[in-house]
């Protein structure tokens, strides 16, 4: 289980709150597990390992942070590489103001590529039509992106996360 914590700029600061997070892991066979994460940079990462098949994953289980959680099903979460994933390479990562696409399976054109910010809000989308495509992001605030690339039917092929520097 991957969780990535970003606080976003206030009236032109970037001041990090400080603070010890909880977190409740709901498992599949019905059971759970208490965490505490300390929230200590801008962008943040907590990375955990669980032998059970997570199910949920709560922040703030009691609201003493946070007041409302929202959960957008648009945003890529499942970050787990999809089954045509090895088609496509994205790069560098991070990237400058310059993201590059290499299609490296034929047959896989055209396809879309989307970008969507931490709030799950769409920033980009480039129509991919050749193997290898550039993509301006010099237009995109430092942070982290999410990414999905999709086929004609909608399909998904790939998801996963890019940070702009």
């Amino acid at each position: 289980v991957a969780i990535y914590q970003a606080q976003e700029e206030i009236y032109n600061r970037r001041p990090v709150f400080e603070m010890p997070v909880p977190l409740n892991i709901q498992f599949t066979d019905g059971s759970d597990t208490s965490l505490v994460v300390y929230n200590y940079e801008q962008l943040q990462q907590f990375s955990f390992e669980f032998t059970k098949d997570v199910d949920g994953v709560t922040v703030d289980p009691d609201k003493w942070i946070l007041r409302e959680a929202y959960y957008w099903d648009e945003v890529p979460v499942g970050l787990d590489e999809q089954a045509n994933g090895n088609a496509f390479n994205l790069y560098p990562n991070p990237a400058g103001n310059m993201l590059y696409v290499n299609i490296t399976e034929p047959g896989f054109v055209p396809l879309q590529l989307e970008l969507f910010d931490i709030t799950g809000k769409m920033v980009k989308a480039h129509q991919l039509t050749d193997e290898y495509s550039r993509i301006d992001v010099s237009d995109l605030k430092r942070g982290m992106y999410f990414y999905r690339v999709k086929g004609d039917k909608q399909s998904q092929y790939k998801t996963g996360k890019i940070i702009k520097e």
